[in-house]
């Protein structure tokens, strides 16, 4: 439905809270504060003000102690749990955040919010102003009517809806004016509210549906006429009505709390924009400062008033020259480029050798350049590939690419302060630049919005004014300046993770750059062929659902297939999850319909086809450039763990064991005369639980040359299949039931695995539990480099959300070291190609990473010693106490490779 116009926002505080509280993991501030249910809070507000559009805003919030309801019923909310400890931190903070944004709050001693929010609705209404309160719950549902609406969170905080009168009756069942009737029949289980009992839901609503209320219901009962229910609930009816009219009273929100609504005091437009982002940045909530209302007479929120520094622009030869002089004495150089949109042409560059002053560069005549493209070049590139002089940027492997186009190879290579902040917060996961400068300064840069007028893809910064694009651009290399020089010195006290940043992140960008420029090869014939070939067995596919279903059916629509499986084949609903639109058909449901009925193969066959039809064999071939090849791009800064990603497109995520996956794999070619040489690491995670727990055992297996699938399966008695699932899932922090699901055996059968297996291997088992309590006690784990993944949710309250945070504390420092491990290897192989085959034609390349395989192309003529240099340089890239090995194959594509020895 639509809001209404110039509204009074009512929020109840304390719903809202406890909502996000618990539906929002543990976020935490570099301080170790606890902040989700402020975070939740905050959006929420948000959320509502950008939707609702109100012209006014309060607050109400519970105060402890007991309340008239406490009196009137002593069991009222009686078994209610203490507020959890996290939770009690956080509400001193809303109440900042609603000083802050000058929202009044309002509480009243033996009054609940839900009676302040009543009474001053009721306020706004007599005066014809329209109200929307937000909240967490469904009791003020009895408050709406043609002045006043209900907007509340349902799954989740960003899963909202507004109700009015109708929306109620289909969500309740009931109008809003009979809502605390129907919670005196059925009661109220979060309030302790009694109800009758023996009166359910259902049996309230049909009661209310024919007597119109709880009065008009026992003047029927009490004069004998006929109302539609058993004799046995007749009689409970009548011996509860004493409980019913107290469940009423209690349900009742109450609006004549001695409280005074003054409409001017909540003007939402009223606040000051410095306090709220002072406020904001202090809880780490950079992201949420740029979604605030506009306050009166202010246009953009920022965090100072003048900015301490200076620019430069330079357009001269002159100029440019004397600045080139002067630079080449820092200690370090800050570069950033501005393109013509993403991947565009460059058309500016900023340079910055201290933190207050910077110089613009433009490169085309519409922001005052009067020197050639080809002039500037050649006055920066003396600079700007100076062997002397550390190259620093925010991404700036964008920054690279931009400068090839001017002929300019941009070295060495010194700071990255996105990697750097990945880095030092992996668990932050947002490293953007505006991001980034907001958490460290609480400053909000320039935008790109603000000088180009729009955020749009086509948005240009070429029409944009020049002044305000070398504004843009100078704060860009100076406030990047700035995150090196902090950033650095952060590093410094950080040793472990200062090496992560010098020996391993930042010599990778170079080798990750030159890899999504050279890209790989793709046929898209191939691909063509087996389009044709899968959309033929879809169709037979659905053919065969919809013989089943005895009609056209959406095979994508979950309520067409809940009424084929349920209601048409009526297959068995035990066991099987709900959700709000039914019985679910998520693929971990209808796993546990597998063997019932063929039509469940059918469909995940279905879905697996047509996954892989829309991801890659159609999309694929739409991505390829002009010289036949797919660039990815690769990133550092997307996985906690410290795994490389792979976008636009992901080439990481192919099936590996599928015919399918395989099929696709195919259409990765090598040119003509090249090999594509694949080199995977064998057991890699293992063999890194074997050196992080020093189980001796363990260790033996690995140092003998055995399988330790095949150790497992004769310890245990089990396949092979079995004991790579057991191997495995323990390292993952697999439990007794995860993997009685994954092998599809009964629970203790699993438990037993595990116990034997830990019989064995001691070692791990000592190494897991220290594991778990070093997340416990520091609340981050390290690989054997030192980088660090913290993992928040440990100090969860839900129990769930702990556990989930021990298995990823298990499964970290085996995985990150792994990362570690291969970026390592990625580097070395590239320098020993950029020596071995400087400036020759026919070369090798490195040209895609998969977790713990490399993929190269390499001439056919260099192809057994390209194998056997790679694979020796792998094995080697970091000296654990077993050793690593790496398994070769080679073909003239990705999906037919034969194995290889290699000397």
């Amino acid at each position: 439905m639509t809001p209404p116009k110039d509204a009074l926002l009512l929020i109840d505080g304390h719903a809202v809270l406890y909502r996000a509280f618990h539906a929002l993991p543990p976020l935490q501030t570099k301080d170790g504060l606890q902040t989700n249910a402020i975070y939740g809070f905050i959006t929420t507000l948000l959320k509502a003000i950008e939707e609702v559009k109100p012209k006014y805003c309060a607050v109400a919030f519970d105060l402890s102690g007991k309340t008239f309801r406490h009196d009137a019923f002593e069991g009222y909310k009686a078994s209610r749990k203490e507020t959890p400890d996290g939770l009690k931190t956080q509400i001193p903070y809303a109440y900042k955040v609603a000083q802050a944004l000058n929202i009044p709050i309002f509480t009243k001693e033996t009054f609940e919010a839900d009676d302040i929010i009543g009474t001053l609705a009721k306020q706004a209404n007599a005066q014809g102003i329209p109200v929307v309160i937000v909240t967490g719950d469904k009791d003020s549902f009895q408050l709406v009517n043609d002045l006043t609406f209900v907007y509340t969170m349902k799954r989740s905080i960003t899963d909202t809806m507004l109700y009015d009168a109708a929306g109620v009756k289909e969500r309740m069942g009931v109008h809003p004016s009979q809502v605390v009737d129907y919670k005196a029949l059925a009661g109220d289980t979060s309030d302790e509210i009694p109800g009758i009992t023996g009166i359910g839901d259902k049996t309230a609503i049909n009661l209310l549906e024919f007597a119109g209320s709880l009065d008009a219901l026992y003047e029927l009962l009490k004069t004998n006429k006929d109302v539609p229910v058993t004799p046995r609930i007749r009689e409970k009816l009548l011996e509860g009505e004493k409980i019913a009219y107290q469940s009423q009273s209690l349900a009742t929100i109450h609006r004549d709390v001695p409280i005074t609504l003054e409409l001017k005091a909540c003007d939402i437009a009223d606040y000051d924009p410095q306090k709220v982002s002072d406020l904001f940045n202090a809880l780490e909530f950079y992201s949420l400062i740029k979604r605030l209302p506009k306050a009166h007479a202010l246009e953009v929120v920022t965090t100072q008033n003048e900015r301490d520094w200076t620019y430069r622009t330079l357009v001269s030869e002159a100029g440019i020259s004397a600045v080139v002089l002067e630079l080449q004495k820092a200690e370090a150089l800050t570069v950033d480029t501005e393109t013509d949109g993403v991947d565009g042409p460059i058309i500016g560059i900023s340079l910055a050798g201290q933190e207050s002053l910077g110089y613009y560069i433009p490169l085309i005549p519409e922001h005052g350049a009067t020197l050639s493209k080809e002039k500037i070049a050649t006055l920066l590139k003396k600079l700007l590939e100076d062997t002397n002089v550390a190259k620093v940027g925010h991404n700036i492997k964008y920054d690279m690419c931009s400068l090839e186009q001017l002929g300019i190879n941009l070295s060495p290579i010194g700071f990255d302060t996105m990697v750097a902040a990945y880095i030092l917060h992996a668990h932050l996961r947002t490293f953007d630049f505006d991001t980034v400068c907001q958490r460290e300064f609480g400053y909000t840069p320039i935008s790109f919005t603000d000088v180009a007028g729009s955020k749009k893809k086509d948005a240009t910064l070429v029409t944009a004014p020049a002044d305000k694009v070398a504004e843009y651009a100078a704060e860009d290399a100076i406030l990047t300046h700035r995150l090196y020089l902090h950033y650095a010195k952060q590093l410094q006290k950080e040793k472990h993770l200062k090496t992560v940043a010098e020996t391993i992140d930042f010599p990778l960008i170079p080798v990750l750059k030159a890899m999504e420029q050279h890209g790989v090869c793709l046929d898209i014939n191939q691909l063509k062929v087996l389009e044709e070939k899968l959309e033929k067995e879809i169709e037979t596919i659905r053919t065969t659902i919809e013989s089943y279903a005895n009609g056209p059916i959406n095979i994508n629509s979950p309520a067409q297939l809940q009424k084929l499986l349920f209601e048409d084949l009526k297959l068995d609903k035990a066991g099987m999850k709900a959700t709000q639109t039914g019985i679910s058909t998520a693929a971990s449901e209808l796993e546990k319909l597998q063997g019932m009925h063929p039509v469940i193969d059918d469909i995940m066959r279905y879905r697996e086809l047509t996954k892989l039809q829309s991801t890659y064999v159609k999309t694929l071939p739409e991505l390829v450039d002009t010289d036949g090849r797919l660039h990815t791009s690769f990133s550092i800064t997307t996985a906690a763990t410290g795994r490389l990603s792979s976008s636009d497109p992901n080439l990481q995520n192919i099936p590996i064991r599928s015919e399918l996956g395989n099929e696709i794999r195919k259409a990765f070619v090598a040119p003509k005369g090249y090999d594509l040489v694949s080199l995977d690491y064998s057991q890699m995670e293992l063999r890194i639980i074997a050196h992080l727990s020093q189980d001796p055992t363990l260790l033996q297996v690995y140092k003998d040359g055995r399988d330790i699938h095949d150790e497992v399966s004769k310890q245990l008695g089990v396949d092979r299949r079995a004991a790579k699932a057991i191997n495995f899932g323990i390292i993952y922090g697999l439990s007794a039931f995860g993997l009685a699901q994954g092998l599809k055996i009964e629970q203790k059968v699993a438990k037993q695995y595990i116990d034997a297996y830990f019989a064995t291997y001691k070692g791990v088992a000592d190494y897991l539990a220290k594991t778990k309590q070093e997340i416990r006690d520091k609340g981050y784990v390290e690989t054997i480099f030192g980088r660090r993944r913290e993992i928040p949710e440990i100090k969860a309250a839900n129990a769930m959300v702990r556990a989930a945070a021990e298995r990823m504390a298990i499964n970290a420092p085996a995985q990150g070291t792994e990362a570690d491990i291969i970026k390592l290897a990625m580097i070395q192989v590239h320098d020993w190609i950029e020596h071995t085959y400087q400036g020759a034609k026919d070369r090798p390349y490195l040209v895609l990473q998969v977790h713990d395989s490399l993929l190269l192309e390499s001439p056919e003529s260099e192809t057994e010693r390209v194998a056997a240099k790679v694979k020796e340089l792998m094995e080697h890239a970091y000296e654990l106490d077993i050793p690593l090995t790496v398994d070769c194959a080679v073909g003239k594509n990705w999906g037919e490779l034969e194995k290889q020895q290699t000397a």
